[in-house]
Parts: structure tokens; sequence; C-alpha cells
């Protein structure tokens, strides 16, 4: 919890990852909650579209422009390789803009993803027995 802290504190890029279930979310909670700071969670997932989280961090951004200087809010971005917008992602968490619209200093992110697994053979033809897995072209 130091460490990202400190990371948000010194306006650093904070990004967690872990597995499925090990406790990234309730870190995060448990953290805003030890700091008494307000957080806003965005819970990404495979059906959302860029228009989507720009709609929402625009709504966060009014919220936080209305703080006090001593006053901040924290932005949770909840999987965010669970969806197509990697390079909005970026903008956001790195750049600390929306759409060239910079954020507020009042405003922290955190952004939380899994980890990538490469999938054996006999995991994609088992998905593929499923139903799960399209054909692709192997060239």
């Amino acid at each position: 919890m130091l460490s990202i802290q400190l990371r948000l504190r010194n306006g650093l890029p904070v990004m967690i990852m872990g597995e499925t279930g090990c406790g990234k979310s309730s870190l995060i909670k448990q953290l805003t909650a030890v700091l008494r700071t307000p957080l806003r969670t965005l819970n990404i997932h495979g059906g959302m579209e860029a228009d989507d989280v720009v709609v929402w961090m625009k709504e966060r951004i009014e919220e936080a422009e209305f703080l006090s200087q001593e006053e901040r809010v924290v932005i949770f971005l909840d999987e965010v390789n669970t969806c197509n917008c990697m390079g909005l992602f970026k903008e956001i968490i790195c750049d600390r803009s929306v759409q060239g619209r910079f954020l507020p200093p009042s405003m922290k992110i955190i952004a939380a993803c899994n980890p990538y697994r490469l999938k054996s053979k006999q995991a994609l033809e088992q998905e593929a027995m499923a139903g799960l897995a399209f054909d692709t072209f192997q060239g």
C-alpha cells in the first residue's frame, strides 16, 4: 500500500497486475478507505467501447474540478486489458489526459489488469471443441 500511495503522491502511473481473484480491487478499496479518499471505479469489460470510457471519464473530470486543492479522488480502472481501448488507457494513465484534455491534479489514476497467458495447443483445441474459439487462418 505504501508503494502505491507514494506513486500517487508523486504523480506516477500506478498499474496493478495479478491473477483473477487475488485481491487487486480489495487492495484499492482498503487503500482509499485508509486514506479517506473517495473512490470511483470503472469496471471494464470486453463489450465496452472507447466512447463509453470517455463519457465516464469526462463525468469524473467534472466532479474532480469542483474539489478543493487539498481534496483528492481516486479513479480505479479495473480490468483495463479486457477491452480494445489500450491507446485510450495509455493516454489516461501515462499522459494524464482524455482526448487531449488534461486531468485535474486532484484526480489520481490507478489501473488493474490480469496477466496475459499464452494458451497451450491442447487448451486451444478444447476451446474449439466447446465452440469457444473462432477458426483462424494458419498460413
